[in-house]
């Protein structure tokens, strides 16, 4: 196995446990959210963690290429934080002194000559993008669902706002938002509708009830142009299987995007091989690779967490099926 690949994989995602002592002493320097990366023998790797504190003891969790080890004998005293990792049969040792919201480290191999450095920053958490904007609306209604375009304006601390739906729209009425609840009333003509929701994450959800009694239902709603109505994330570590002439062929893709940029390796027990020309568009995935001494071109269409396609030899000789899930979605 590479020691190249053990290295440049040991700062893919790890969760912390670290206990502390008695007096817990140094948890508002060390709880809360970081941003940094390590160096590896393949160049820098991200890193995205964050900690909590849980009683006498901080969790967290940091992510890269979406996979996870523990960190085992972890402490975090006067300002060190410390721990080990073993990732792909490699054990790595972890130091960093944290001050002034940064960390600052070093990493070796256990029993080895490999070392490298590590840093990170806490994350300053932006604002919550608010209630303002275009909403899809999914309600339960007496007859089936009904879709709605909610739109919400805010100027200072007015709202104003309308909803519409295939029989036109409405404007929104006693409509109030705060600390997170979202309050309207819609004049429909044959009834007056009260909706009331809460704001969750990316999306919106809730009940409406017409007023006086009578009919209720649950609705949700998710805002325009969200991640989650946007094109789906193919950065992450995806298990896959590929038919071949001498048979069923077992790989692991790790694949990272940088704004519209992406790259990604195949580790392989010789070394990890590159994924060339990597692009994804409509749910599509294509790359190339070059391994002994050929060059193969796969295209696949992501559906969800998995994705199927085709892997052919660019001369033409060799072609077959290939699947992909991706791990820890």
């Amino acid at each position: 196995m590479s020691t190249r690949i053990i290295l440049s994989t040991f700062a893919c995602i790890f969760s912390l446990a670290i206990t502390l002592p008695a007096n817990q002493a140094g948890v508002q320097t060390i709880a809360g959210k970081w941003l940094g990366n390590a160096d590896t023998p393949n160049g820098p790797v991200d890193l995205a963690f964050e900690i909590q504190q849980d009683g006498n003891q901080l969790k967290g969790s940091a992510t890269v290429f979406e996979t996870s080890t523990p960190i085992s004998a972890l402490r975090f005293e006067d300002g060190k934080f410390s721990g080990e990792i073993t990732v792909m049969g490699g054990n790595y040792r972890l130091v960093a002194t944290v001050s002034e919201g940064k960390m600052t480290g070093t990493w070796e191999q256990v029993g080895g000559d490999y070392k490298g450095t590590w840093t990170a920053e806490r994350a300053t958490v932006a604002p919550a993008a608010g209630i303002a904007g275009t909403w899809d609306i999914v309600a339960e209604m007496p007859d089936g669902r009904a879709t709605y375009l909610l739109e919400l304006n805010q100027q200072g601390d007015a709202l104003s706002g309308s909803i519409g739906g295939d029989m036109g729209s409405a404007p929104l009425d006693a409509l109030s938002y705060k600390d997170g609840k979202l309050h309207f009333e819609v004049d429909a003509g044959s009834g007056v509708y009260v909706i009331d929701g809460a704001l969750e994450g990316e999306g919106l959800k809730g009940r409406w009830a017409v007023s006086g009694g009578g009919d209720s239902g649950a609705w949700s709603g998710k805002r325009k142009g969200s991640a989650a109505s946007a094109q789906p994330s193919i950065a992450g570590t995806w298990d896959g299987s590929a038919d071949t002439p001498d048979g069923t062929m077992a790989f692991q893709m790790l694949i990272q995007q940088n704004g519209d940029a992406l790259t990604g390796r195949i580790p392989m027990p010789d070394g990890a091989v590159t994924m060339n020309k990597v692009s994804f568009s409509g749910g599509k995935l294509g790359f190339e690779v070059d391994y002994m001494g050929g060059t193969y071109r796969f295209e696949a269409t992501l559906d969800g967490n998995s994705m199927k396609g085709k892997w052919s030899s660019v001369d033409g000789s060799d072609s077959g099926q290939f699947s992909a899930q991706k791990k820890n979605p």
